[in-house]
């Protein structure tokens, strides 16, 4: 966890051990990228620690989750602000923006703040005058399970109709207002997505994604779960209202380059989106004109 990396516009941003000396770390040589992309170190130890998220808020500012109690948990998450005052493309300084966050995994630059998932509570924080620290920390959604840290709720996206998006990670949970529990929504082995403004929470069907996903120009969504040694990649595309269908390839050791397909139906038409014309699955049968039959 003392390394983290992430794409931003066409550059890989690294996050290295204390002993890395300088941004062009022969270190870096051993990672294998395309040769259009570049990869840099942009913070180190004491700089950042345990680092396992980050973003950009829309006045260009770096925010990082640390989580530094992980696997038990004992010492709780922070969000830190970097800072590069040289500007010599090193962040160099640290603020403790928020801290107390409890099994904090991921952040989202929202309305000028940030919103953190911190089961079991979404939370809301902002700086509102202007010293790094937040100083507002409001409970938007509570209810969410709180078990193991690396199944908890996580990949906080905003997604292309403006809702906020979230991957169950696999605790589930029943999810409700504050003020509002006794319309719980059960969030079972579903992905969620939630709209502020009119305050609505809806589950958007099965994933229970390990950790986040990401839209692409069509829609689609892609998530990642790791197993063992089986790795699973998620798409799930919404065809019209309510309709979803997921698609999951998997690579693994024992079965190079196997795909299968799971089927999420949360209406009565489900279409599908698959590689090949037609293949027995467990919850049906996809026919040539990629309809499925029962």
């Amino acid at each position: 966890m003392n390394r983290f990396a992430k794409v931003c516009c066409v550059t890989f941003v690294c996050f290295g051990f204390a002993g890395c000396p300088s941004r062009h770390d022969p270190l870096l040589d051993s990672f294998q990228i395309h040769p259009d992309f570049e990869i840099a170190l942009v913070a180190k130890e004491p700089v950042v620690l345990d680092p396992i998220d980050m973003e950009f808020d829309e006045h260009g500012r770096a925010f990082v989750v640390e989580m530094p109690g992980y696997p038990f948990m004992e010492e709780k998450g922070r969000v830190i602000l970097l800072e590069d005052k040289n500007r010599d493309g090193v962040y160099d300084q640290r603020h403790v923006f928020c801290e107390g966050l409890n099994f904090a995994d991921a952040i989202l630059p929202y309305r000028g703040g940030l919103l953190v998932a911190a089961p079991p509570d979404l939370v809301f924080i902002k700086d509102t005058n202007g010293d790094n620290v937040a100083d507002v920390r409001e409970v938007w959604l509570t209810g969410f399970a709180v078990e193991n840290p690396q199944h908890n709720f996580n990949g906080l996206t905003h997604g292309l109709d403006n809702w906020i998006y979230g991957a169950n990670g696999g605790n589930s949970g029943n999810v409700y207002w504050p003020g509002d529990s006794l319309h719980r929504i059960p969030l079972r082995d579903d992905d969620f997505r939630m709209n502020f403004d009119v305050r609505k929470f809806e589950r958007i069907g099965v994933s229970a994604g390990g950790y986040g996903f990401a839209f692409d120009e069509w829609g689609r969504i892609y998530g990642f779960r790791m197993r063992l040694k089986r790795i699973s990649t998620y798409t799930r595309v919404k065809i019209k209202a309510a309709s979803f269908v997921s698609h999951r390839r998997r690579a693994c050791r024992a079965c190079n380059r196997a795909l299968s397909a799971t089927i999420s139906r949360v209406s009565l038409r489900i279409w599908a989106i698959a590689t090949n014309g037609g293949a027995i699955r467990r919850r049906g049968f996809w026919s040539s004109d990629r309809r499925q039959r029962q």
